[in-house]
């Protein structure tokens, strides 16, 4: 009977220890996105202002190249600059 015990007691012990781990690995990957910003992955001289999804594939960004906006659309068939902004928006 105290060899059934301490198997449960390892089993529920290890099973404590994968999901103490899988919440740590959530909240450091949240710290670090949230550290690296919107802009993670940009380069210095082009900024993605803002981001909406169009259906599964396709999505409208607002970009910033050189102090210019433009509007662009983005799909699994490629990019397109759909309008170059007058006024720019604030981020």
């Amino acid at each position: 009977m105290w060899d059934l015990m301490g198997s449960l007691f390892s089993v529920v012990l290890a099973l404590l220890g994968i999901i103490l781990v899988l919440l740590l690995t959530y909240h450091v990957s949240r710290w670090y996105a949230a550290k690296l910003g919107p802009t993670a992955g940009g380069g210095r001289h082009i900024k993605i202002i803002d981001r909406v999804m169009v259906g599964k594939t396709g999505a409208l960004l607002l970009v910033e190249l050189s102090g210019t906006q433009y509007l662009v659309s983005v799909s699994e068939r490629g990019a397109e600059i759909l309008k170059e902004l007058d006024e720019p928006v604030e981020a």
